[in-house]
């Protein structure tokens, strides 16, 4: 049910240059002092589901959500396939650890009774091609004894009755049983955006009595709350393990967080590296590639912040890398290993590039990519005050050299954003996640409108100049 996401491991080169002071260009949110939050709720006993997938990787509304349309009593629950810039977020949940194969998970709630299928009710809004899904599998003594997956198609507006039968009878009593559904065909790896599925009275079959903790009914549920920093991506699982935000901070009111977690690789616990990046990776066929940055054309400057690092290995340590981009294209990578570290450490990392770039990226991982063994999970990276000497460190989202405070609302909204700023700005332009340019327009105000209306629903880049200097960057979100 988890879209694994494989991280390229950035080539690490230590430049070794002398730095100097050039035009100040600014790391969004280096401080860490912005961040975005989301409070989500899921049906009580199912703890996995679609919604930190979506806050963290396609950036877009929760898609796994409660809603008062019901078959019978108050509430029923939606499923709807997201798209968020270039991936696509289906919704989903489960009361199981989805990791690998249905015959990999583990998890589930306990129950006794030997069900011939599994009933209930449902509406639906799925575009051809793609299809509904429920999964069903049944355990005893941590074996699978019983497992099926069922498809759901086309559009029904009004609640529509469904009976499946098992394809195969148990054969002895289960212990456990796992229960999963969602909007798209997960199963095959493939999801049309807009793909609908809502569930209620959902029951098994041809048994005296359902599991006590089964909530099929879908009237009880739990509240979550995520957090991600303003201006970064996470790059890891989609229940966003490993990322927090911490009061451990260097200076200010926070910090970022990063702790190695127990992440899959084929079914097999494994661990993994929490990551966070100003750019984002996308992998289509199983081929990453790293988009986003920020615009930046210093040729030599030097990165510098304030981490602490706790490894629960000793040959372990937290990384920071740094990728120059031109015209789209990777051209040089500078970074450093980060050594353990019980109080703040401050950090320089100098370059001096063979050509100007025109963005970069940073990134910071809690630990070693070859550091697979379930002994390395839970090394904690701490990282604060992220900026280039060439610009002064500051507080806010957006606080640049020449001291310009702009204000962006509503971001989140449906197309049209109100600018405000205390510098008189020159230009706007914003592109996609794809890097195309879709506004661009020359003024001399200090509160232009931009009108995204007409664009389709996810994340945006903006760039404010005033005259022929940048003031302002970041992210806009169209819903």
């Amino acid at each position: 049910m988890k879209t694994t996401l494989s991280i390229l491991l950035s080539v690490l080169l230590l430049s070794l240059c002398n730095t100097q002071n050039v035009q100040a260009q600014s790391t969004p949110n280096g401080d860490f002092e912005s961040w975005v939050s989301g409070t989500y709720e899921t049906p009580q006993n199912y703890n996995y589901s679609s919604n930190p997938s979506t806050f963290f990787r396609c950036n877009g509304p929760f898609n796994c959500v409660k809603v008062a349309d019901p078959y019978h009593g108050s509430f029923a629950i939606k499923l709807t396939t997201e798209l968020g810039g270039t991936d696509t977020c289906f919704g989903y949940f489960l009361n199981a650890n989805a990791n690998g194969a249905p015959s990999t998970w583990t998890g589930g709630i306990p129950y006794t009774q030997k069900a011939t299928g599994i009933r209930g009710y449902y509406k639906s809004a799925i575009p051809t091609n793609d299809s509904g899904t429920i999964a069903t599998v049944f355990k005893f003594g941590g074996l699978v004894i019983g497992a099926d997956v069922f498809k759901f198609y086309g559009t029904h507006s009004t609640y529509t009755p469904f009976s499946f039968t098992f394809s195969s009878p148990l054969l002895v009593n289960p212990d456990t049983v796992i229960f999963a559904a969602a909007s798209s065909d997960v199963f095959n790896n493939f999801a049309i955006s807009g793909s609908m599925l809502q569930l209620d009275s959902v029951s098994f079959t041809g048994v005296a009595s359902q599991p006590a903790l089964f909530n099929g009914d879908f009237e009880t549920w739990q509240n979550h709350t995520l957090r991600r920093p303003t201006s970064w991506y996470y790059n890891g699982d989609d229940q966003g393990s490993g990322l927090f935000q911490t009061a451990d901070a260097y200076a200010g009111n926070f910090a970022l967080e990063l702790k190695t977690y127990i992440g899959d690789n084929n079914g097999v616990a494994q661990a993994q590296p929490a990551i966070t990046s100003t750019g984002y990776y996308n992998c289509p066929g199983g081929v990453c590639n790293q988009y986003g940055g920020y615009p930046f054309t210093n040729k030599k400057d030097t990165l510098a912040f304030y981490y602490k690092y706790a490894p629960t290995i000793s040959t372990d340590s937290g990384q920071v890398s740094i990728a120059f981009k031109k015209n789209k294209v990777f051209f040089s990578y500078v970074g450093s290993m980060l050594k353990a570290a019980a109080t703040y450490q401050y950090v320089e990392i100098p370059f001096d590039l063979p050509q100007i770039p025109d963005s970069v990226t940073v990134q910071f991982n809690s630990g070693l990519f070859n550091n697979t063994a379930l002994t390395y999970v839970g090394a904690d990276l701490k990282v604060d005050d992220v900026h280039f000497k060439s610009q002064s460190i500051t507080t806010g989202i957006f606080d640049v050299a020449n001291g310009a405070k702009i204000n962006i609302y509503p971001n989140p909204g449906h197309g049209l954003f109100n600018i405000q700023s205390d510098t008189k700005i020159s230009s706007v332009e914003i592109v996609n996640l794809q890097g195309q340019t879709v506004y661009s327009a020359q003024m001399d105000s200090y509160k232009p409108t931009v009108d995204l209306s007409k664009q389709p629903k996810g994340s945006y880049f903006y760039t404010l100049r005033s005259k022929n200097k940048i003031i302002s960057w970041g992210k806009l979100l169209v819903q």
